[in-house]
């Protein structure tokens, strides 16, 4: 297949580098048209194809319906300014990764459902005002990032994402989730922060691969005990919610580095925190807690606690003697 340009099209800058095909704007370069022709064919080694921010990716739409087939390709990344799909996306039935953040897309065509073999998919900062349903299609999926849009819910059916590992649904206006997102058991990153959620469902148990939880930003005002029974989570971001008190056994959090409490009226720890064996960093700025359990001395493994805008003023010496970590009140 030979492809030709309109002029603008030539003023790209072809670069190779390792396996990745980058188009850059606005380096002008005659060579461009027939480098590319190149690559096009000759494809192998060539797996990912770049665009760069700047370049007008509507425009470049405008040639990829009608002349240049993009089967080769293994990760596509496209960023800003496209709006709508082509409906040749189809036709990436080889397509293992793609990134469209930050485009202005309102939907996703059901072509997409095509995209059998697509396992990372970058969505996010988009204008989704629903969460695209033809996204349950693809069940190889391993990395979804939709944060940053605008729908309030979604639909039955993610259970089918059984393969699923990263989700990241940050910055929409989720409050619940369906019953079968609880079948996601295979997730490592769970991503829920800036949601109006209030309530969290106990099921959250179920999600024993988990570990990193964001739940900060939200409205939540008690935490399930569940939560506390994911035996590899390693950092829980809870900061600017409304919770009290967290459950009185928190034992089952056996890997937990980090712990994120800031911004909430929680007015003491659990006494068992000391069952925190591996707790690396304690976040308690801008709470109600008043006095720190000499409990927290049995975490041999904590380096620091943070009690900015706390009800703390001050830590007796005998208690920062003993202490083997750093305390923190402003």
């Amino acid at each position: 297949m030979k492809v030709t340009f309109k002029p603008t099209i030539i003023a790209l800058l072809l670069i190779l580098v390792g396996t990745t095909a980058y188009f850059k704007w606005p380096i002008v370069d005659l060579e461009f048209e027939k480098r590319l022709n190149e690559v096009i064919a000759n494809p192998d080694g060539v797996r990912k194809f770049d665009l760069n921010p700047y370049f007008s990716n509507r425009e470049f739409f405008g040639i990829w319906d009608n002349q240049i087939s993009f089967e080769i390709f293994g990760t596509i990344v496209l960023r800003w300014h496209i709006e709508k799909i082509p409906k040749g996306i189809g036709k990436l039935t080889a397509l293992e990764e793609l990134t469209m953040g930050g485009c202005g897309i309102q939907r996703l065509p059901q072509e997409f459902q095509q995209l059998t073999e697509l396992k990372e998919l970058a969505i996010g900062s988009n204008r989704f005002s629903e969460f695209p349903k033809v996204v349950y299609e693809l069940q190889k999926l391993e990395y979804l990032e939709i944060g940053w849009n605008n729908f309030k819910m979604l639909p039955e059916g993610i259970g089918q994402l059984i393969n699923l590992k990263i989700l990241y649904l940050h910055y929409n206006n989720l409050s619940h989730l369906p019953f079968d997102f609880w079948e996601l058991v295979n997730l490592r990153h769970l991503w829920l922060h800036e949601n109006e959620f209030q309530i969290l469902s106990n099921e959250i148990g179920q999600l024993q691969n988990l570990e990193i939880l964001r739940l900060n930003g939200n409205l939540l005002t008690e935490i399930p005990k569940e939560l506390f029974q994911l035996p590899k989570l390693e950092r829980l971001f809870l900061e600017d919610n409304k919770i009290t008190a967290l459950p009185d056994d928190i034992s089952g959090l056996e890997s937990l580095l980090e712990l994120n409490l800031s911004g909430n009226p929680i007015e003491k720890l659990p006494s068992n925190i000391q069952k925190l064996q591996n707790l690396y960093m304690l976040r308690l700025n801008d709470t109600n807690i008043s006095s720190l359990p000499r409990e927290l001395l049995q975490c041999p493994m904590l380096n620091s606690v943070h009690l900015k805008g706390s009800k703390i003023n001050s830590i007796s010496d005998e208690f920062r003697e003993k202490a083997r970590f750093d305390i923190y009140l402003e």
